[in-house]
Formats: structure tokens, sequence, C-alpha cells
């Protein structure tokens, strides 16, 4: 998926610049100021760096290490490297993910929790996190009400979490580039229960044929169409998911 980096000035409002410990959670978050958009929230967190109060006269710590738009699109705020002010006790062992929803009830839009999705399954694989452990709302830390949609509907962020671990879920029998050349085929084996859905990034350099069950997982062909200096990323996806939320699997060159 695409990530924008716009990261947040150091500052001690916002990105204090401390070191993140081990990460053992993945924190999630709603904005909850319906309606605004990726960038407006970003630079929220930026205009806090001159030491902005609240209503009560104290001073406001607020950030998070990610921000979902509500059309899909992903900004980074933060490295995930440092600690974000978002989730209380659990900033220094937790990236936390602030997400954009249209209305009050903080009901995240179809293409927001689909993003949400792959970039949990993304930060869990790299972490090596349990996405039904290791995936916590700022309500399992404080009991706020945030994100206020999964904390009213638990059936939801079960449903979601559900989701990024059958996206991690789709194994894979490589991790490496693969090089063939034009009209060669190579055969991919994936571990999965339902049918996976693998496609490539860049169209006319590969033919991907459907994958058919094989020993209790499936496998597909990809067959190289391209010239040769031609590549393209190889993607896998869930049924029900569309492109966009596809995890890269490797690279597939073509040469002479």
């Amino acid at each position: 998926m695409n990530v924008v980096k716009d990261l947040l000035t150091i500052n001690p409002y916002s990105r204090p610049g401390t070191k993140l410990g081990k990460v053992t959670k993945i924190a999630v978050h709603y904005v909850g100021n319906p309606g605004t958009a990726m960038q407006a929230n970003r630079d929220y967190f930026e205009s806090l760096k001159v030491g902005k109060r609240n209503k009560a006269g104290q001073l406001i710590y607020a950030s998070s290490h990610y921000i979902v738009g509500l059309y899909g699109a992903v900004i980074q705020c933060i490295p995930e490297t440092e600690i974000s002010y978002a989730t209380n006790q659990a900033n220094p062992y937790s990236i936390s993910i602030e997400c954009c929803h249209p209305s009050a009830d903080g009901k995240f839009t179809t293409a927001a929790e689909r993003a949400l999705v792959v970039l949990c399954a993304d930060l869990c694989q790299r972490y090596k996190l349990d996405p039904l452990r290791d995936i916590i709302r700022h309500y399992d830390v404080t009991k706020k009400v945030c994100p206020k949609y999964y904390v009213d509907h638990p059936e939801a962020y079960e449903a979601f979490r559900q989701r990024v671990r059958g996206l991690m879920a789709i194994g894979i029998d490589t991790t490496m580039d693969v090089v063939r050349r034009h009209g060669d085929c190579y055969t991919v084996a994936m571990q999965c229960a339902d049918k996976p859905v693998i496609y490539p990034g860049t169209a006319g350099v590969v033919t991907v044929c459907p994958p058919y069950p094989y020993d209790g997982g499936w496998r597909a062909n990809i067959v190289a169409i391209g010239k040769a200096g031609e590549s393209t990323g190889i993607y896998t996806r869930l049924p029900d998911q569309d492109d966009s939320a596809g995890a890269l699997r490797f690279e597939f060159k073509i040469v002479e």
C-alpha cells in the first residue's frame, strides 16, 4: 500500500523523539472529528508544537504514528522507532493508528477500514504480532470510547481483526525475487483456507492463472509474457477485498 510520509517536527507536545521500546501492540483510534481530512488531522498534530492548551488551561499532548483518510490514503506522522502521544500508558510499546470517519457514530468508510486492515496486517507481520491478541483499541487501555464504532459494536471490531488475520494467513512459498525468461512459467504455492486472489501490480508483464487446490493449499501458475527487463510486483488478497488491499509478496523479473 502507498503510505505518504509527512513527519511531524520534533517537539515536546506531539513528537518528543523518545525511542519506542519493543512493539507489542497496535492501537487503533478514531479522530473524533467527523468529516475531517487526513492531512488536516496531521496538521493539527503539527500545530501543537507551539504549546496549545485546552479549555481547562492544560497543555495538549497528542499525535499518532499513522492516520488513515476517509478514502483509504495513509499518512505517517511519526517514525515507528519513536513513541507517539496517543494511547497513554501504552505509548512506550505500541504503534498507534488514527482513522478518519464521516459521521459522529465513528464508523469508518469501507475504503478506510480496508486500508486499516492492510496496514495492520503489514505491521503485525513485521513485528510478529497476533492480530486477535495484539491489535487493541484505545478503549482497552483507558476505557475512553475510542474508536467509538468499535467500542459500540464489538462484533465489528472482532470482524476487523479477523480480516487482518485472514490477510496474514495467506502463506506463500517465496520471499525472494523470481527471475524468469519470456515464456517461462513459475508455480507459486499458497497456504490458506479460502481460495486466495493473486495478481500482478503491472499489466502486460505476466499472466497469473487462477489458483487451484493442491495438497491442502493452493497453487497458481505465473507465465512471463513481457519483454526482457520488465518486472512487476506479485500481490495477494482475500476474495472479499479489492486490489488496493493486496499485500506485496515478491517481485517477478524477466531476463534475456
